[in-house]
């Protein structure tokens, strides 16, 4: 399992703390990822620093998805149906 920087509230790049991807719930990860894009819009940072936090966002993104896709197929154990509003557009 990969390791995933964890921005502290201050939104300041140097202050992160190393977990895990498990670590993370929906709602965590969520929020990491608007405090990411909050210093990005900042454009206080370096270079360096905003594409790690880029990178950062996209295994967030990815992540969020699968908390998404385990929440869709217990919604389909639990009824037998897929929920109506999620459609067949899948990527």
């Amino acid at each position: 399992m990969g390791w995933i920087w964890r921005i502290g509230r201050t939104r300041d790049a140097r202050e992160v703390k190393r977990i895990t991807d498990a670590d993370l719930s929906l709602e965590e990860a969520l929020r990491d990822l608007e405090m990411i894009v909050g210093a990005l819009e900042d454009g206080k940072l370096s270079l360096d620093d905003s594409l790690d936090l880029f990178e950062r966002g996209i295994r967030l993104v990815r992540l969020c998805s699968l908390h998404l896709d385990k929440a869709e197929q217990r919604i389909e154990t639990l009824t037998g149906a897929r929920p109506m509003d999620l459609g067949d557009n899948r990527g």
